[in-house]
């Protein structure tokens, strides 16, 4: 159902760190949105539901991790047995 959008997002992450290629990736899904729109709001649903959900899990990993590297180390100490 999300193939499309999400094979873009995934072409677009692998050639993330080469610029020639990101800029024409942009653009290339850039264009792929003027078609959903003609063809139907039910491919609109495809192209926008996964890159929301893809957003917010990211973003809420990102919080988790920034909070767990955020919190002071707890003092560990050994008393004799």
């Amino acid at each position: 159902m999300w193939f499309h959008a999400v094979m873009g997002l995934i072409t677009l992450l692998a050639e993330w760190p080469y610029h020639v290629f990101r800029m024409g990736l942009i653009g290339m899904n850039a264009l792929l949105a003027r078609p959903i729109l003609v063809q139907g709001g039910h491919n609109l649903v495809d192209l926008i539901a996964p890159r929301t959900a893809i957003t917010f899990v990211v973003w809420r990993v990102g919080l988790a991790i920034h909070d767990a590297l955020d919190k002071p180390a707890t003092d560990v100490t050994l008393s004799p047995a």
